[in-house]
């Protein structure tokens, strides 16, 4: 079945999960997505699904209007965006785009995603300004695992009938800095993986020394989350200091400070 948010409860969810901002036109635009041939299910190695989407311009002036794709994991994790785009549509006009291609890759975790797609302003390095969204679920359902990287095609893309735009797309590594920071009893560490491959995550003091591996092996495409309880490699509590994590892949690293405060 079909799910739209509605525009309060949507909101509310992306100002305090994807750190959008509403716009102060919030009856500009609309937009309604649904499958074209539900329910989407996928085995491990993904696929293509289509959706049909209807965009409405209720201002009294042409515009173009950037729309986003975002894709909400089974561990309540939000990535993107994963695809973008802009479209041209008419005064008090309506857009039909029929039978969008949404690629979608394989080595993703088993469980039910949710697919939004955002119109408004997206404004490359602030926060965009979502009007209207909708959303459809798929399903990751399959027995067993394939090998590690037998994945398919790793990327999440989209063919549909408004132009590209690759600014919008968020497909890189990226690591958060770690919340609550300072901490006391623990701590958690958000990363993205843009194609699925062997990440490392290490603990290390100010002196440079290792104190622990939080991860080490595969990982699937998309948001990932780690919690350190403050505990080293014996199970036994550090002292209070600063610490470092770094995060290693594919020809990516990058290094966060945190302070562990008892």
């Amino acid at each position: 079945m079909v799910k739209k948010a509605t525009l309060f409860v949507f909101l509310i969810a992306v100002i305090t999960v994807l750190g959008f901002s509403q716009s102060a036109n919030a009856q500009d635009y609309e937009v309604e997505i649904w499958p074209v041939d539900p329910p989407i299910i996928f085995g491990y190695w993904g696929g293509w699904f289509q959706f049909n989407a209807v965009m409405v311009n209720h201002t009294a002036e042409p515009a173009w209007v950037d729309a986003w794709a975002m894709v909400k994991f089974p561990n309540g994790l939000y990535w993107g965006p994963i695809n973008g785009g802009s479209f041209y549509i008419g005064a008090e006009d309506t857009l039909i785009c029929w039978q969008v291609d949404q690629r979608i890759p394989g080595c993703l975790d088993r469980g039910v995603y949710e697919y939004w797609v955002v119109v408004g302003d997206y404004q490359w390095n602030q926060e965009p300004i979502a009007v209207d969204s909708s959303y459809l679920n798929f399903s990751f359902v399959y027995l067993g695992k394939s090998k590690e990287y037998d994945c398919g095609d790793a990327d999440f893309y989209w063919r549909t009938c408004f132009e590209t735009n690759e600014e919008i797309v968020a497909s890189k590594f990226e690591m958060d800095q770690n919340f609550p920071n300072p901490f006391n009893a623990q701590t958690t560490i958000e990363y993205t993986t843009p194609k699925a491959g062997d990440v490392r995550l290490d603990i290390y003091d100010i002196l440079g020394r290792k104190v622990r591996t939080l991860v080490d092996g595969f990982n699937t495409v998309g948001p990932h989350q780690v919690v350190w309880d403050g505990l080293n490699e014996n199970g036994n509590p550090v002292a209070t200091g600063v610490y470092f994590y770094r995060l290693v892949g594919d020809e990516f690293a990058t290094t966060k400070r945190m302070t562990l405060v008892k």
